[in-house]
């Protein structure tokens, strides 16, 4: 079995969608910014300038809520297709595989990919789109201030040599959970007339063996935080750092200074999105490289059914 295509079928308009909310959301910005410095140059909130910060500030809304949407169901949508291979593919492995191994998929894999897909590759689209339409407005109308995005820039590469290194601590994480998670269940899963036996059973060792697991997963947890939190710190610190640079380059013209800040400012908050997006992709890569060991094992069993070959090892770590 191979996993299914993200952009397949209707998920392909809802793609387009995502890229039509970005450059929206990147032009809504432009025109608040030059409605926000006219008003603020001239010392008068006119009717116009009001009347377009009315509309702009429904329209940025509405694609904020339409973004939200549209990720979600195309997120629902691939759920739903890989969830039905999953299921597929555990039905033959009952009682072959540790009921443990075949239900984690449904709980921590699912969830992962349903997140990788809502705001993983569907985010950092839009993200995407809309913070580098608002870098290219704020350079292509005010060229003299461009040299102010450098820091933006230097934030954005600085973001994906972060994002290469977080997937290898997702995937201890992970599989520090798995572990955990597994030992709780063979202790746990008793018949209810041997529950007292199993609490007299429950030793020191079986103690230490459990602390030493959720220390584990706890520490874990932290390295991934700790590599978010940086990452989100860098997306905020290139958007303070550029505002910075525009002030320091100041310009004659007080009017493209203030608009120019405000596009750069629109740009810096979708980075940080950005940053968001690329957690949630790292994370849903490494649950679609365990689904996918996960399916091809099941091909591998089904084969080997088939012709009466050994079943390979069920041993999968999270």
């Amino acid at each position: 079995m191979t996993l299914p295509r993200l952009v397949d079928g209707e998920r392909r308009l809802l793609f387009a969608g995502l890229v039509t909310t970005g450059a929206v959301q990147a032009g809504i910005a432009a025109i608040s910014s030059g409605l926000v410095s006219t008003a603020v140059t001239t010392h008068s909130l006119l009717i116009v300038p009001a009347a377009g910060l009315l509309v702009c500030a429904l329209l940025a809304g509405s694609a904020g809520l339409l973004e939200r949407w549209v990720g979600e169901k195309l997120a629902q949508s691939y759920v739903l297709a890989l969830r039905r291979k999953l299921f597929a593919a555990a039905i033959p492995a009952i009682g072959r595989v540790e009921e443990a191994r075949l239900v984690l998929p449904f709980v921590g894999d699912l969830s992962a990919v349903r997140n990788w897909a809502a705001r993983g590759p569907a985010a950092l689209l839009t993200a995407g789109v809309a913070s580098t339409g608002g870098a290219i407005l704020m350079a292509a109308q005010y060229p003299a201030l461009a040299a102010g995005l450098l820091p933006l820039m230097a934030a954005t590469l600085l973001l994906l040599l972060l994002y290469r290194r977080l997937g290898g601590r997702i995937a201890q994480q992970r599989q520090s959970r798995a572990q955990l998670t597994r030992f709780v269940l063979r202790r746990l899963r008793v018949p209810p007339e041997a529950a007292l036996a199993a609490q007299q059973r429950i030793s020191r060792a079986d103690r230490r063996r459990l602390d030493a697991r959720a220390e584990r997963a706890a520490t874990m947890a932290i390295r991934r935080a700790t590599m978010v939190g940086l990452m989100d710190g860098v997306a905020v610190a290139g958007g303070g750092l550029t505002v910075l640079a525009l002030l320091a380059l100041g310009s004659s013209d007080q009017r493209a200074l203030i608009a120019a800040l405000g596009l750069a400012g629109f740009a810096a908050a979708r980075l940080l999105d950005v940053a968001r997006a690329l957690h949630a992709l790292a994370g849903g890569g490494v649950a679609l490289d365990q689904i996918t060991t996960r399916l091809e094992n099941a091909d591998a069993r089904t084969l080997a059914g088939k012709t009466n070959l050994p079943p390979p090892s069920a041993s999968i770590e999270e």
